[in-house]
């Protein structure tokens, strides 16, 4: 019997998730239950755990023991892990706590590297897959570009993510889908992934409930996911702007931005409202100007049209409410525009 597991487990949480001493005692003897051992009074060499990165070593232990003991069916050791690794993280209002306070004396980012690290270290964010992702940077004339190939994440083809879109509001699925904010703590099964050891962080934007944790899959650095609380379908209008903005003024260290809202463009969740952000600098943010306009009504904006593969449009303004407003009025007259020698067809 591996006895010292549990006192290799809780220790770690104490070392690298911030665990405090009166929860590892409860904690502990959970685990004992979970994994069928008894306490141990063996000194243990516990040194090294201090110097991990991840928790790779201990979950290696951990999945032997539980598949050598049956502890649960084979299929269900993977959720069985994330579980244990939920048991020594502390509970999410103690994480968001942290995250407040870290915030308010040091700033955004000592909060970000501090939720960051935690998902990492409790494998939320599964580093060493994570880092076989293939990387390149293709160079062009005037721009670049930056191609991933995520090894950790299979991907969704388009005709799944059109499905989500018209699914059925009243389905008895719980979680609905893997945004939901129902997800925090959930069990898992086999479609869908354990999220025992998730941790978010509430915000309030354009008057509305939203919340922000990191993509388990990281394409870039510090890769979070903002969330609506309603589960509600993705769309690109006046309140998205806004809120996009609003976030920008909460987490000042930060980039965001939005999927489309059409299924044909990309592999997003098109069936939840949600953003993703970070702090790596998109290739699109370091392209020229190629020309300025005059919009009239918004005579007292810069509004620029990027150097770039897509149509895309860069306002510059000293009023938030201005920029917004200028940004509502591009977006419903491109709706209504149709050119048809161009091919574009509003309808």
């Amino acid at each position: 019997m591996n006895n010292g597991l549990v006192k290799k487990l809780v220790y770690y949480g104490k070392t690298h998730l911030g665990l405090n001493d009166l929860d590892a005692i409860y904690v502990e003897n959970v685990l004992y239950r979970k994994l069928n051992l008894t306490p141990t009074e063996k000194i243990l060499d516990l040194n090294y755990i201090n110097d991990l990165k991840v928790p790779d070593v201990l979950l290696d232990e951990l999945r032997v023991h539980i598949k050598e003991n049956n502890i649960v069916s084979e299929d269900k050791v993977e959720l069985f892990i994330v579980e244990i690794m939920g048991d020594i993280t502390p509970l999410p209002s103690q994480v968001v706590d942290r995250f407040n306070k870290l915030k308010y004396k040091y700033g955004n980012q000592k909060a970000c590297e501090y939720l960051l690290d935690l998902e990492i270290k409790n494998n939320y964010i599964q580093k060493t897959a994570v880092d076989k992702n293939i990387y390149w940077k293709a160079d062009f004339p005037n721009n670049f570009l930056e191609i991933t190939i995520n090894m950790s994440k299979p991907e969704k083809n388009n005709k799944d993510i059109a499905k989500l879109i018209s699914a059925p509001k009243s389905s008895v699925k719980y979680p609905k889908c893997l945004l939901c904010i129902e997800n925090l703590g959930y069990q898992g099964r086999s479609d869908h992934p354990a999220r025992e050891n998730i941790r978010i962080i509430p915000m309030v934007l354009n008057g509305e409930d939203y919340f922000m944790q990191y993509s388990p899959y990281v394409y870039y650095d510090h890769h979070c996911i903002v969330i609506n609380n309603e589960h509600r379908n993705m769309s690109i209008d006046k309140p998205s702007f806004n809120a996009l903005l609003d976030f920008v003024d909460v987490m000042d260290n930060y980039f965001i931005g939005s999927n489309s809202d059409l299924p044909i463009v990309g592999g997003s969740i098109l069936n939840h409202a949600h953003f993703q952000g970070g702090s790596h600098l998109m290739p699109l943010m370091y392209s020229n100007i190629r020309y300025t306009y005059i919009v009239e009504g918004f005579e007292d904006l810069s509004v620029n049209y990027l150097d770039w593969y897509n149509s895309t449009f860069l306002i510059k303004g000293k009023n938030k409410n201005r920029v917004l407003d200028c940004a509502t009025h591009i977006l419903n007259t491109w709706k209504e525009y149709s050119d048809e020698e161009a091919d574009i067809l509003a309808y």
